[in-house]
């Protein structure tokens, strides 16, 4: 049933997360600081759970041309976001100029490649898993390298005919893409960004706005900005955002506005797509709506995330989960757990009328026979007589 509808609709609602630039201020300083360690536990917190997380590059300083101690940053970067990855949770990370090692003789890029192996690896095949794409839902993303490490600050032509050739045969109705520098910078004349070579850039955010990417999410800029700053060096066209999700850690830019450290929420709906910009206190800094293939900003207040009168707590659980859900008629309604691909009962929770309310219910992890489930992920479904469809992924780890 739930696959059914899936099918039919892309999507019931869904999450992913978007941060970057963690990196500590020097080579002898080299690890994220505190703030990063505050906005990984924040994004461990997230109810409902991401579906997956970006990372936009510059996780730790890098610039080393000893390959044992560039593994060794990675080692340590990859304990510290191991609350988000212990939970199942997809990491896709681009490589950003640092652990790139742009200018230096050892690739970092290679390194990368090497460290991530879970990476998708359908990019060119120079540049494997530096370069890739993934559907989810009816999304698809895009990575792409802007710091090659004898080539920085371009998106060359060999990711550029890549990426077109599966933009010819993509079918979602949603494209982003992401990468480590950002197209355009905070000064009109800063070389820092994909405007080092202006025909280079020009012609990649020719692609985005011929294909209506929603987004090009990037960082290196440690500050937040969606505006283009508001230059004269601006695309004619800005109906594709640029997002710079420019620290999680690394030492804050100063004289722009965005000045603190964040992490970014989306919560897609539809066509829709809602952001909500939190600091490493988890308080809300900024929102937006953005409105499908136009890319159009849309007015006003961001509405809750995808109807959340349905809540489950937590997301990722061990022994059991509270449920709770508000209904603001009287219904008739029922709420079944989910085997991961939407077909298999697993339980029913509860059928039949209903008045004005706050409901609540326990899951104990059980199946209809009393049997303990294994872990995995799975669906809370709401349906009710008036046609209301909604759904959370829960994530099971015993």
């Amino acid at each position: 049933m739930l696959s059914a509808f899936l099918a039919a609709t892309p999507l019931f609602g869904w999450r992913f997360v978007s941060f970057g630039d963690s990196r500590g201020s020097s080579i002898s300083n080299y690890a994220p600081p505190s703030p990063f360690t505050s906005i990984v536990n924040h994004i461990t917190a997230l109810n409902p759970a991401p579906d997956f997380v970006v990372f936009v590059g510059d996780a730790f300083y890098g610039y080393v041309d000893d390959i044992t101690q560039m593994r060794a940053e990675w080692t340590d970067w990859k304990t510290r976001v191991q609350p988000i990855t212990s939970l199942g949770i997809p990491l896709y990370l681009c490589v950003g100029n640092h652990e790139g090692n742009c200018g230096g003789t050892l690739d970092g890029s290679a390194v990368f490649a090497a460290e991530w192996p879970s990476l998708p690896d359908n990019g060119p095949s120079d540049l494997v898993r530096q370069v890739y794409t993934f559907r989810h839902n009816n999304a698809q993303f895009f990575c792409l390298n802007t710091d090659v490490c004898a080539d920085q600050s371009r998106i060359g032509s060999n990711q550029r005919s890549w990426l077109n050739s599966i933009l010819d045969t993509c079918t979602a109705q949603l494209n982003f893409a992401y990468g480590h520098e950002p197209g355009y910078p905070d000064s009109p004349t800063s070389t820092s960004s994909l405007q080092r070579y202006p025909s280079d850039r020009n012609a990649f955010w020719q692609i985005l706005t011929t294909h209506h990417f929603i987004a090009y999410i990037c960082g290196h800029l440690h500050e937040w900005n969606r505006d283009f700053f508001a230059h004269a060096n601006m695309p004619a066209d800005t109906t594709v955002h640029q997002v710079i999700d420019g620290t999680c850690g690394a030492p804050i830019y100063h004289g722009e506005g965005g000045e603190f450290y964040h992490y970014l929420v989306w919560d897609i709906d539809g066509t829709r797509c809602m952001g909500r910009l939190y600091d490493n206190s988890s308080a809300l800094r900024d929102s937006f709506v953005y409105n499908g293939r136009s890319g159009i900003e849309i007015e006003g207040p961001v509405p809750p995330p995808w109807d959340a009168r349905l809540r489950a707590q937590p997301a990722v659980f061990s022994d059991q989960v509270h449920i709770s859900y508000i209904q603001q008629h009287p219904a008739h309604i029922s709420i079944s757990i989910y085997g991961p691909d939407g077909e298999e009962l697993v339980r029913n929770l509860y059928s039949g009328m209903v008045s004005r309310g706050r409901l609540e219910f326990t899951w104990d992890g059980r199946d209809l026979a009393g049997q303990e489930v294994p872990s995995g992920n799975y669906f809370i479904v709401l349906e009710s007589a008036q046609g209301e469809f909604v759904a959370r992924k829960l994530v099971r780890v015993k």
